[in-house]
């Protein structure tokens, strides 16, 4: 059945396939058979491995809790340590994280993205709303304890900016200001969600895994709300690993 979606992934296909610019080559290509939509999207993500930016890019837009800014999604990218960087055992500091965010975030991720994901009114979204469901079912693209990570990543950033905020209105003068601006991007984020990411980590995490993540929270300063959210989510915990222990006495 060609529905506009089957037609509109194929035609994507088409228009991003590194092909010679020669009319025999399209000609080749025209008369290759239509894929099927789980086909399409094998093609997109094909050559995709764990330390690519696009596939952090694509887990970041999965695991989200609300839809990211391009801005915010640029700062986020920033946060996991990078195997070819050189400085990889420089600690990160906020000056660091100045020089490492995208100012041209979709050109960098490359063509994957613009067959995979749209910009709509500055958030970025999959282009289709099916390629959540494609993801879902290829848990091989899917990076292991992703929120997890990201409340690592958030509480971590969120300490730099701490750490930083007496330097940005004190040793920098306003040419400099654009640069803090698109580093402190992530901020509204990493501030109002990493609870929510912790919670959804307990969820899917070992108790060994579980009892880690504990131990980074505790060492960040918590607003009363803040607490209090943790507090009802480990009781919830306690609560779920007490039911299973009694299960398995039965």
């Amino acid at each position: 059945k060609y529905t506009y979606l089957y037609v509109m992934l194929n035609l994507d296909v088409l228009a991003h396939s590194k092909i010679p610019s020669t009319r025999d080559a399209l000609n080749q290509q025209l008369m290759t058979p239509n894929l099927c939509i789980e086909q399409v999207f094998d093609t997109m993500v094909s050559g995709l491995n764990d330390v690519d930016a696009a596939k952090q890019a694509l887990n970041w837009i999965f695991h989200a809790v609300r839809p990211l800014t391009v801005s915010e999604l640029a700062v986020a990218l920033t946060l996991k340590p990078d195997p070819s960087d050189n400085k990889l055992d420089e600690q990160l500091t906020f000056e660091i994280l100045i020089e490492k965010v995208s100012w041209d975030l979709m050109r960098d991720l490359g063509s994957l993205l613009e067959t995979t994901v749209k910009v709509v009114n500055d958030r970025v979204y999959f282009a289709h709303h099916i390629f959540h469901d494609y993801l879902e079912e290829h848990s091989n693209l899917l990076i292991p304890n992703f929120h997890a990570s990201i409340t690592e990543w958030c509480i971590s950033y969120l300490s730099l900016c701490s750490d930083h905020t007496p330097k940005m209105s004190m040793e920098y003068d306003s040419l400099e200001q654009p640069k803090i601006g698109a580093a402190a991007a992530f901020l509204e984020y990493a501030e109002l969600y990493w609870t929510e990411h912790y919670k959804l980590a307990q969820q899917t995490s070992s108790t060994q895994e579980r009892a880690k993540y504990r131990t980074i929270t505790e060492k960040k300063e918590l607003s009363p709300g803040e607490k209090e959210e943790l507090s009802q989510s480990r009781k919830e915990e306690l609560s779920s690993e007490e039911k299973k222990e009694v299960s398995q006495e039965r």
